[in-house]
């Protein structure tokens, strides 16, 4: 079995450390893999990055005028087909197609061209809204579910991707015709929530297969973290750990600020990891604010360090913090959005009904007792175990590879 999959990146960030999970998951059962990715480098075998600093700021800079993503890109789209054409693969499986870095409408009109099947995973919403990849909307928190018959008059603009003009008609309508043209296509997402999103969209008319995203507990996993509360002078203080790769409203910041002026500062400690220097000039002096952590063993020592996670987000597709957490035995109180519902219960966590209600998410995390959740929180994490995961899109391969060939 040969699969080709294609994302945005390969190696870095959520879903490039997935991609390449999966690769190495075909390659150690004997099957073959090959990723084509839009930014970045790596020096696999069987990996390849089809655009270029000058494709993407191009396609990024004409995104910002038309706000028509998805739409240029065409050097980068011909070699990814050329690689497909190479390689030519049992299975083409889709991650991120947004990032500017592939033109959809060429993409798409091959794939009706190989005939080969195409599943597709969905990390966020961007397949089926007319702008946003989230579709949340921050300030007095609501749900924006025009993207259920007709994106329009989009006040999202300024969300990746980020534009100064409205193209989310034009948009929308541009993505039903393309994404539907072809019918050989079975959608995965990473969690039950984004599957029922996607049977209320124009996509509802393919299969679609929830496989949630994989933790590795060999490296998510209990572990000394005396280091690091000696050098931030941290050992008398309960630590309530944020993370994010960007923060932004979305992600909670103004939340943990005021959380700052709620909690004790005497007993507890906010650590805020993935602050850029923008960010932190808006950061109070209660909070420890740190840059993002590409070291894995750094990051996990700080989920052993926090008495809680707090995930304050109001978008999670999946909530992969969240699971990285647990596996290091720390509780998490969390908002209850999205997929928190099917990834948190009262053994490991606590689920805020009322999006921003710090007042509420403080009262949960003075109820946090590491030491007695502890023992769940690693039980509720094996669920997740990325091989366990993983060996389900093996198993989802064979099944369309059948009935492609029956």
């Amino acid at each position: 079995m040969r699969v080709f999959q294609i994302n945005t990146v390969y190696g870095s960030g959520s879903t490039g450390h997935i991609v390449a999970d999966l690769k190495h998951i075909m390659e150690d059962a004997g099957e073959e893999c090959f990723v084509a990715f839009g930014r970045g480098r790596s020096e696999e075998c069987y990996t390849s990055c089809v655009s270029n600093k000058a494709d993407l700021y191009w396609h990024a800079l004409f995104t910002r005028i038309t706000d028509r993503t998805g739409l240029y890109s065409v050097h980068a789209t011909k070699r990814m087909i050329g690689l497909i054409k190479k390689m030519r693969p049992d299975i083409i499986h889709l991650h991120n197609i947004h990032g500017y870095y592939l033109n959809i409408k060429m993409l798409f009109h091959f794939f009706k061209e190989y005939g080969r099947p195409v599943i597709w995973t969905f990390h966020d919403c961007w397949p089926f809204t007319g702008h946003c990849a989230y579709f949340e909307k921050y300030g007095k928190y609501e749900l924006c579910n025009k993207w259920k018959k007709q994106c329009e008059k989009c006040d999202r603009i300024s969300e990746y991707p980020k534009s100064l003009t409205d193209g989310s008609r034009k948009n929308y309508i541009h993505k039903k015709e393309v994404f539907t043209e072809y019918g050989n296509i079975s959608i995965v997402t990473v969690s039950d929530w984004l599957k029922q999103r996607v049977n209320e969209s124009f996509l509802a008319k393919f299969p679609v297969y929830t496989i949630y995203n994989g933790v590795d507990l060999n490296v998510f996993k209990q572990c000394d973290s005396e280091k690091l509360r000696i050098k931030y002078n941290l050992e008398k203080k309960k630590v309530v750990l944020g993370v994010a790769n960007i923060w932004s409203g979305l992600k909670g910041l103004t939340d943990f600020i005021q959380l700052a002026g709620v909690l004790d500062n005497t007993e507890y400690q906010i650590v805020l990891l993935g602050v850029d220097e923008k960010v932190q000039k808006n950061i109070p002096y209660q909070i420890l604010a740190l840059p993002r952590t590409e070291c894995v063993e750094e990051l996990v020592e700080w989920y052993n360090t926090a008495e809680v996670h707090f995930n304050a987000s109001r978008a999670e597709t999946f909530g992969m913090t969240v699971i990285e957490s647990l596996a290091c035995g720390t509780p998490v109180v969390s908002y209850n959005i999205c997929a928190m519902k099917e990834i948190l219960d009262a053994s490991c966590g606590y689920l805020v009904d009322k999006i921003g209600d710090v007042k509420e998410a403080a009262r949960f995390i003075r109820k946090c007792n590491k030491p007695e959740m502890k023992p769940s929180c690693i039980a509720r994490s094996v669920a997740f175990e990325k091989n366990m995961q993983y060996r389900k899109y093996m198993a989802l391969y064979k099944m369309i590879l059948e009935k492609s060939r029956g």
